[in-house]
């Protein structure tokens, strides 16, 4: 983007927080004067400062003074409370950010000054290493130029999509809780592994470079996830033959009640 962003403060420097100050650190497309986090834990800041090559204050106030955004990285019943204590500290125009489930905007806003420009950020673990997906929406407030910075910031470490916030529980059951489905997936694959003969060791590098390999494939493919299934399950042969037995045992219908359990949850969450 072609504005410079002169600072960006992130309050809270645990693993998702230091994720994005790390991916932010290390931007080459958008240009930041500085980045700086905060951690109220003394020794925790030290620690995250000399890991990211960042100031890490413990004084959140000052890490939001003069910043243009405020990313907040705590956990979602603490953002209300957070949010409340940095009201004062806010640059007039800084566009402040939350990266937790169920904290709408609406509840950003009241915890915020009049007029505050709040943006919400649902974001999942892969952008621990740089492969993340993150779906944006503004608040009342915040302008499309708001949303845009945003979205180029995060896009360091993940692909980012804007949806309307009436869709983000639904996208909090599907790639906030997500990678949770594909790690059980593997977990299972492994247990399966070992009880057709093979060992535990074997079986982890086997089924973690298959599923890693078919998400890549996936996602760089033309090809969609049902037209990839069916290019490797030859009449008769053996994937299909297991395809048919994730189908006796419900396998679709659980990964949707999964999807469908998370979403409640983050509407509950939400309420």
């Amino acid at each position: 983007m072609s504005t410079m962003i002169d600072r960006v403060a992130v309050i809270g420097v645990g693993r998702m927080g230091s994720a994005i100050a790390a991916a932010l650190v290390a931007a080459e497309d958008v240009s930041i004067g500085e980045v700086v986090g905060a951690e109220p834990d003394a020794a925790v800041a030290r620690e995250r400062s000399q890991d990211l090559g960042i100031e890490v204050v413990t004084d959140p106030s000052a890490a939001v003074a003069g910043a243009d955004v405020v990313l907040v990285a705590v956990k979602p019943h603490l953002v209300v409370e957070v949010l409340a204590g940095l009201a004062d500290g806010l640059d007039a125009d800084a566009v402040v950010v939350s990266v937790a489930a169920g904290i709408s905007t609406a509840a950003m806003e009241a915890a915020l000054p009049g007029g505050a420009r709040a943006v919400r950020v649902m974001p999942n673990t892969p952008m621990l290493v740089g492969r993340g997906m993150a779906v944006v929406t503004g608040g009342r407030h915040a302008t499309d130029d708001d949303v845009a910075r945003v979205v180029a910031l995060l896009g360091e470490a993940a692909e980012v999509l804007v949806l309307p916030e009436d869709q983000f529980d639904a996208v909090t059951g599907v790639s906030g809780s997500g990678p949770a489905w594909v790690f059980a997936l593997a977990e299972a694959m492994v247990s399966g592994a070992e009880a057709v003969g093979l060992s535990h060791d074997d079986a982890v590098v086997l089924v973690e470079q298959t599923v890693a390999g078919a998400g890549h494939l996936l996602a760089t493919s033309d090809l969609d996830a049902g037209a990839l299934r069916e290019m490797v399950s030859s009449p008769g042969g053996t994937t299909l033959a297991g395809l048919e037995a994730l189908g006796q045992q419900g396998f679709g219908d659980a990964v949707t009640a999964a999807i469908r359990a998370a979403t409640n949850r983050s509407r509950e969450l939400g309420a």
